[in-house]
């Protein structure tokens, strides 16, 4: 008998010592994550087994906004983030540091206003002496600047109130604002309890761009790891496309509070990618000019070529870089 627990407690340590190097083995990588629709590709590539297939050991951070994601990689406590082009820009006017190394998802239908249709706001030209929502810092200061602009309505003719999206949704609901720009999962909700009395606004003016940032220190030092990551992400925009039921079965327990025709709808308005291309440089080309319209800015700003660190989706997925040759752009 002993014979036999001696045997099976060896069997058990030797797994455990072979799981512990296989643990070594996998390189550790911290990220820092956006939970929305729009940028689950991340989730995808994760869940599918992506990034263990790459040895990687991912650390995640999990946060509602990009804007929050970029501060924990500006800390130095992440090697990765997650974070739209707006909270992207202000980080790379902040820090000269910051590299884009691909997009994760566009779209013209995700960010939007939404408003109650009993104060009588039915476009954007209406909006003045609105009380409008919106998360500071985010791209959400972007767009509402834009539609007002579009509008012909002064920002200083509506007020904006500072609020994390899900504060918004509430206040919206209590009759305390009269609009919020929201992107999915907040809007679908404040839309969801607004019922019929939801008016929503929307433009194609503005294109949203969720983007995989990081440093470039960490680009000079951990670049084989970043490889790794883009590839691994790479495999999850092959699951997503190739096998769309699948990469939806697979990030459905990251969104529990969503049923999932909701999950579905809300992923229709997105659609997920790799890419470094003029579309992303005309988005932050323009935003870099709102920035420095709006006073946030002095002097010429981030050289957009050299933040948009084009080398690594290049060896994984050339065909997805479409932009031409720039001297001095980071690799």
């Amino acid at each position: 008998m002993c014979r036999w627990s001696c045997i099976v407690s060896a069997l058990a340590l030797a797994l455990a010592g072979c799981g512990l190097r296989a643990d070594r083995d996998r390189e550790p990588l911290v990220v820092a994550t956006v939970r929305q629709p729009a940028t689950a590709l991340f989730f995808v590539a994760r869940e599918s087994g992506c990034f263990d297939d790459e040895r990687l050991q991912v650390v995640e951070h999990g946060f509602e906004l990009g804007r929050d994601a970029v501060s924990l990689l500006l800390q130095n406590r992440a090697d990765v983030a997650i974070a739209f082009e707006t909270p992207t820009l202000r980080a790379a006017v902040a820090d000269e540091r910051i590299r884009v190394l691909t997009t994760l998802h566009k779209s013209m239908r995700n960010t939007r206003l939404v408003a109650r249709r009993d104060r009588g706001f039915a476009s954007f030209s209406e909006l003045a002496g609105a009380r409008i929502g919106l998360a500071e810092g985010s791209n959400a200061d972007f767009f509402v600047d834009l539609v007002l602009r579009f509008g012909g309505v002064p920002r200083s003719g509506v007020t904006i109130v500072n609020l994390f999206p899900e504060a918004s949704v509430g206040a919206l609901a209590r009759g305390e604002l009269d609009a919020a720009v929201l992107s999915d999962p907040w809007a679908a909700r404040a839309e969801q309890l607004l019922g019929d009395d939801a008016r929503v606004l929307q433009t194609d003016l503005y294109t949203e761009m969720s983007l995989l940032l990081t440093r470039d220190d960490v680009l000079h030092t951990r670049e084989g790891a970043l490889r790794r990551l883009v590839r691994g992400l790479a495999c999850g925009e092959r699951v997503s496309r190739e096998h769309p039921e699948e990469a939806l079965r697979r990030i459905r327990a990251r969104f529990p509070e969503l049923g999932e025709r909701e999950l579905r709808e809300q992923l229709s308005r997105v659609e997920w990618g790799l890419g470094l291309d003029h579309v992303l440089l005309g988005v932050l080309r323009d935003e870099r000019d709102w920035f420095r319209d709006s006073g946030g800015l002095e002097g010429a700003g981030p050289d957009l070529q050299r933040l948009l660190a084009r080398g690594l989706l290049e060896d994984v997925e050339p065909e997805a870089v479409m932009l031409l040759p720039a001297t001095g752009a980071a690799r």
